[in-house]
C-alpha cells in the first residue's frame, strides 16, 4: 500500500515536471525552433525542485505527446518547441 508521504512525493515531482513541460509543445519533426533535450538533461534542469528517476520521467513525457529524436550522428533526445507567450 502506498503511504500518503509516497503519494505526496510522487505528486510533487510530477507537478514540477508537468509545469516545466507546459512551457513547451510537442512536435513530431526537428527544425530550427526545436530544442532537443535528453531525459537526463530535463531531470538536471529540475534537480533543485525534486528528485526524479529517468523511466517515470520518460514515460510522462511520452504520455504527454512528446516525440523522441535520433539522428544518424548519434544525437538523441526529446523534441521540444517552446510555446509562444
Amino acid at each position: 500500500m502506498t503511504t500518503t508521504n509516497d503519494q505526496n512525493a510522487e505528486a510533487g515531482w510530477l507537478r514540477v515536471l508537468t509545469d516545466y513541460l507546459l512551457c513547451f509543445e510537442p512536435t513530431d519533426a526537428p527544425g530550427p525552433d526545436i530544442e532537443i533535450k535528453t531525459t537526463d538533461e530535463i531531470i538536471n534542469d529540475l534537480a533543485s525542485m525534486a528528485d526524479m528517476e529517468p523511466n517515470p520521467v520518460a514515460d510522462t513525457i511520452a504520455t504527454l505527446g512528446f516525440h523522441s529524436f535520433h539522428s544518424a550522428d548519434g544525437m538523441h533526445g526529446w523534441m521540444l518547441r517552446r510555446r509562444q507567450p
